[in-house]
């Protein structure tokens, strides 16, 4: 159990369902770990035998089908562009289908200026709507400046980052032959939000417990 548990939790609770399931009904149930060896999910034991069930999800969640449809668009308008970008996609919970092609047209907007001015750094476009999006040159979108809040005057964007609807980030490669795009989300928390972070997290501890 503790093998699946450190990989990922939602692909785990089917086989807690199922094994809380089973155990309703008084059937002996083991979760079967798969460190060091893969095997099965369950065992179960029905009439003095032990049976291995397999579990499969079968269905997507609404985040992750939202994320599949928004990635294919921008593979299929993007990738063939020849540019020096590697682009990472991330959507804010507040990103909707209608920002779709929006956010594609700002994406190619960059890449075209980007080229023309020579940009070889990465840069960190904030999506905010079809008429506002705004870039911080020089960040990565991932790892704060290091005087970002002794300094913070010497960077505006990051007072109103987390309130954009997605933010992409443009890393430079080498390879010119095609554009390469990968998408994360749409989150159901805000990028960049901390407090509104804690405040979930803290939520869900509290309920767990009444």
């Amino acid at each position: 159990m503790e093998g699946k548990l450190k990989n990922t939790f939602y692909d785990t609770l089917p086989e807690i369902e199922w094994a809380a399931y089973f155990g309703n009904k008084n059937i002996s149930v083991i979760i079967e770990p798969y460190f060091p060896e893969s095997g099965a999910d369950l065992k179960v034991k029905v009439k003095d035998r032990w049976i291995n069930f397999e579990i499969t999800n079968r269905w997507l969640s609404k985040e992750q089908q939202e994320l599949d449809v928004y990635s294919k668009e921008i593979d299929n308008r993007i990738e063939k562009i020849k540019s020096r970008f590697s682009i990472y996609v991330v959507f804010n919970e507040s990103f909707s289908k209608e920002d779709l092609i929006p956010l594609i047209k700002t994406i190619k907007k960059r890449i075209a200026d980007f080229k023309e001015k020579g940009i070889l750094k990465p840069v960190t476009t904030y999506y905010f709507s079809s008429a506002d999006s705004k870039d911080w040159y020089g960040f990565d979108g991932i790892n704060d400046p290091e005087d970002l809040y002794t300094n913070p005057e010497k960077y505006p964007l990051s007072d109103i980052i987390h309130t954009a609807k997605a933010k992409i980030i443009f890393y430079p490669r080498d390879n010119l032959d095609y554009t390469s795009v990968h998408c994360i989300g749409p989150a159901r928390i805000g990028f960049g939000d901390i407090d509104k972070i804690n405040s979930k997290l803290l939520s869900r501890q509290f309920s767990s417990y009444t």
